[in-house]
């Protein structure tokens, strides 16, 4: 609830400011396979590892929350689509870097990574909500892109204006 309390507020700022805001979604890659290997446990250790890849890769205007059981939202204000694919591919590294030590395994998990971009407009009529509706699902939409295209990837769909 709170992510959608600051994406609201940054889609009003958005349209005041006239500048860009870009969302990512980010949903780990076969998540379920570490809980079903390794137990929760050891998910719950890989969640708090990705929370902080992402913190350390974020500009300190950025959001990130959990979104789901292993998708996370990261708001991006005043950031274009071209910045948008540099900053969800710089997190994609991140992440696929990191490894996480448990007993005498290593887990290493990728993440497929789905944004969009809402490109402000002086004639944009919108309701907020179908506006945060939409800028999710595009996102969303870009995730599914990137999981059928083998994972471990960033992919991009346009979103313009809010209408």
């Amino acid at each position: 609830r709170y992510l959608n309390e600051i994406l609201e507020h940054e889609i009003a700022l958005t349209k005041r400011n006239l500048y860009c805001l870009s969302i990512i979604i980010l949903d780990l890659d076969f998540f379920k396979k570490v809980n079903d290997t390794y137990g929760h446990g050891v998910g719950d250790q890989v969640l708090l590892a990705t929370t902080e890849v992402l913190q350390n890769c974020t500009r300190t205007t950025d959001y990130i929350g959990r979104f789901g059981g292993e998708e996370f939202l990261i708001i991006l204000p005043n950031c274009d689509a071209k910045m948008s694919v540099v900053v969800a591919e710089r997190y994609r590294k991140a992440l696929e870097e990191r490894q996480l030590k448990v007993g005498d395994n290593t887990v290493q998990v990728t993440g497929s990574f789905g944004l969009t971009t809402m490109l402000p407009t002086n004639t944009c009529e919108y309701h907020m909500q179908m506006c945060l509706d939409k800028l999710i699902t595009t996102a969303d939409q870009a995730l599914y892109d990137a999981k059928e295209q083998g994972r471990n990837s960033v992919r991009f769909r346009a979103r313009s204006g809010c209408g």
